[in-house]
């Protein structure tokens, strides 16, 4: 009877140890990258996130659906239960802006961060042998708020104060009114032949505070092309909530001996670069330009997101010292959704959910949310209420030059 119970103890430990012997050499194997598909129809699509601090974020193969439509060799991934991933941050523009806790991701400080993921799927390669197939693809595209450690921006003097530190992230705790600084001068700036950085941080308002009269009078007074609260924002800046009450911007006196280039003027920023989000502000007042590009919240907005946002009030763009084509919109004077994509381009929607009452007056074209722009298909879920004055106008775009050259309005 010992003798026996020592047979069944010893075959345990033999087949405890040749699982293991097996599993030690699947792991083994080589790892080989997965083959990319140019074939692919988007069907996976990396989450962009908006997270406070504290968010968590958990990751499971759910996660990958789609996948097999970007990578050969990882058909069906995660139906296997040796189908395995790692996640790690790819990119941050700040310190631990997310911790990864195995396939936890945990928002910690503020910024902006890349989440990627390392895919592993067993499998034959083309010579019939067993390997490891191995794809990397990015999860999650991450802003993260952490209110605690933002710093507050209270008075006028901390409002221009951002421009000395144009990565910080910034949080409105407090009315300013800007009536007794006399003229803006947008913080980040763009000098002709000299191209300064623009703001690259962030700055939210969840409280609901209100940035009040905003004044710039002349092109004479600043020493930047791009015109508004920002003058440019770069790659990754994130703007929530900001209110501008009364906004009173009037570049209308530029003339080709000014030392700036013609002015892009917008009540938030004169530019936006890709990456960049915009949501939820309001600005209201006068917005009169004196160049190509004006527009209620973005002169020139190139691939940046501008969502939840509205203008109230007038905007125009009449300078008869200026030759040139002019656009205006509600929203954006000009806007770009086109990102160049190997020999082609992907189109996104980049204006969602605004809404513009106003006046529109310009010499060439006249557009409700978008002055110009080079593709269809910008706007989604947004509208226009008020008047369009120029030789070009529509109600959604004043025109599009993808092929029509025309105005397009909503139906």
């Amino acid at each position: 009877m010992k003798n026996t119970k020592l047979m069944t103890i010893f075959s345990f430990i033999i087949i405890i140890l040749v699982s293991s012997l097996i599993f030690r050499n699947e792991n083994n194997l080589p790892i080989v990258e997965a083959l990319y598909n140019d074939n692919n129809d988007g069907t996976f699509i990396t989450q962009n996130l908006i997270m406070n601090s504290g968010d968590t974020l958990n990751v499971d193969k759910n996660a990958f659906d789609g996948l097999e439509k970007y990578y050969k060799n990882m058909e069906a991934f995660g139906t296997d239960e040796s189908d395995t991933f790692d996640l790690f941050i790819l990119e941050e523009n700040s310190e631990s802006v997310v911790i990864i806790e195995n396939a936890s991701v945990i928002a910690t400080n503020s910024g902006f961060s890349i989440v990627a993921a390392n895919l592993y799927k067993k499998g034959l390669d083309q010579n019939g042998k067993k390997v490891i197939f191995k794809a990397s693809i990015r999860i999650a595209e991450i802003y993260v708020i952490n209110r605690e450690t933002m710093i507050p921006i209270t008075t006028a003097e901390d409002l221009a104060n951002m421009r000395n530190d144009l990565d910080g992230h910034y949080i409105l705790k407090a009315d300013i009114d800007l009536a007794e600084w006399g003229d803006w001068e947008p913080i980040g700036l763009h000098i002709p032949y000299n191209f300064g950085p623009g703001f690259s941080g962030m700055f939210v308002n969840p409280y609901g505070y209100k940035i009040i009269n905003l004044t710039i009078n002349s092109s004479k007074t600043i020493t930047s092309s791009l015109v508004g609260l920002f003058g440019q924002l770069d790659y990754r800046a994130y703007i929530d909530g900001i209110i501008l009450e009364d906004i009173s911007i009037d570049v209308s006196d530029y003339d080709n001996t000014d030392i700036i280039a013609s002015p892009c003027v917008g009540g938030i920023t004169g530019f936006a670069q890709p990456k960049v989000i915009i949501s939820n502000c309001v600005v209201d007042g006068t917005i009169i330009g004196g160049g190509e590009r004006t527009g209620g919240i973005v002169g020139e907005n190139n691939c940046g997101i501008i969502s939840k946002c509205t203008f109230n009030g007038i905007i125009k763009a009449v300078n008869k010292n200026v030759l040139g084509i002019f656009s205006v919109g509600g929203i954006a004077g000009y806007n770009n959704h086109s990102y160049r994509i190997n020999d082609g381009y992907e189109i996104i929607e980049n204006i969602i959910d605004c809404k513009v009452f106003a006046d529109i007056e310009c010499s060439g074209i006249a557009g409700g949310i978008i002055g110009f722009t080079n593709f269809k298909g910008a706007v989604k879920n947004s509208s226009f209420s008020g008047t369009l004055v120029g030789i070009h106008r529509g109600t959604m775009i004043g025109m599009e030059a993808s092929g029509s050259e025309k105005p397009i309005d909503f139906d």
